[in-house]
């Protein structure tokens, strides 16, 4: 597996404005969450809602947020292959594609690839698969957006057994 060290200030927090764009929900993609490798979901720190983000400061490389991304790093070598970083406020959904196409055409990208916008248009508008739609279920049920249910709905197990 190869991992990707994504850091930088409050919007790759997912501080940012994280209502206005839709949200990528993805098995095929890992992330690094409380020490195991998870389905990515957005936002990437869910844990972090709060808006006003860091200050550069926090980033020198004896400050706290900087440690804290090396630790991360080398927890996520231990059975991955760091394979970039990527370290400023670049749409990570355009960056993951210039990666891809980077990494399928064996050269570097370093212009904006001619039809981004459509492809993230596409990444957005995707049928999810049954693994993203029961995640999103979850979410949706823990966070009390929808009932029991729609949960079970979802999910068409007769959970009156498991009870």
């Amino acid at each position: 597996m190869k991992s990707f060290l994504l850091i930088g200030q409050s919007n790759m927090a997912g501080r940012g404005f994280v209502h206005d764009v839709p949200s990528i929900y993805n098995e095929r993609i890992e992330m690094l969450r409380n020490g195991r490798w998870q389905m990515m979901t957005e936002p990437i720190n869910y844990d972090r809602p709060v808006a006003g983000g860091s200050s550069i400061d926090e980033w020198e490389t004896e400050g706290v947020l900087f440690r804290h991304a090396v630790s991360e790093a080398k927890f996520a070598v231990e059975n991955s292959e760091l394979a970039g970083i990527h370290i400023n406020a670049v749409s990570q959904r355009k960056f993951g594609l210039r990666y891809f196409e980077a990494y399928s055409e064996r050269k570097h990208i370093e212009q904006p690839l001619a039809e981004e916008d459509r492809l993230v248009d596409r990444c957005h508008n995707r049928d999810n698969t049954t693994a993203e739609k029961r995640y999103l279920a979850l979410e949706g049920f823990i966070s009390g957006k929808i009932s029991y249910e729609e949960f079970k709905k979802v999910f068409a197990i007769p959970f009156s057994r498991y009870v």
